[in-house]
């Protein structure tokens, strides 16, 4: 696997012989591979792409153009759908507080940007330090409603007997 850099200036993002003896501790392209596989260096991630942008790209770019600002684009990755790995993701989350499931770091709602933990306080009676199911969530977002189940079937099966446009019967 390949991941680049292209400009429409100078096409792939890189130092010039000359730029990289200026500039000793900078990499002399943004150009990465990756041997991919489940017994090779594994998937391409996130933090790959992460790594290239902010050790790489980056510091390549501001030599090349110093006085600029770089707009980088990404099309055709799976990283358009990445997220921390604590990030509040419904599909990661029980519908109560038991069972396993992940600690979700802190979030905000609303037009009002208003905090909200999901982690039960240690002085909770039931689920101290417990991370909140998606039902609690929704109480607290007044966003619960009777009759809600965690996932619906008939919806994810894209039944076409069903207004497409429905979400209003399921919490994820």
């Amino acid at each position: 696997m390949v991941s680049d850099f292209l400009l429409k200036t100078i096409r792939r993002l890189k130092l010039t012989p000359e730029q990289s003896q200026l500039n000793p501790n900078i990499p002399v392209k943004a150009r990465k591979y990756l041997k991919p596989g489940k017994n090779e260096e594994g998937w391409w991630t996130a933090d790959h792409l992460i790594d290239q942008v902010v050790n790489y790209a980056i510091s390549i770019f501001e030599v090349l153009y110093p006085d600029a600002i770089v707009i980088m684009a990404f099309n055709n990755s799976t990283n358009h759908d990445a997220m921390p790995k604590n990030g509040l993701n419904a599909a990661k989350m029980n519908v109560n507080p038991r069972g396993k499931q992940l600690q979700i770091r802190s979030t905000f709602f609303g037009s009002d940007n208003i905090s909200q933990s999901m982690i039960f306080s240690s002085d909770y009676s039931q689920y101290p330090n417990k991370p909140k199911g998606m039902w609690q969530v929704l109480i607290e977002r007044e966003l619960w409603r009777e009759g809600l189940i965690g996932d619906c079937k008939l919806c994810k099966g894209k039944n076409k007997d069903i207004d497409p446009k429905r979400i209003d019967c399921y919490m994820h």
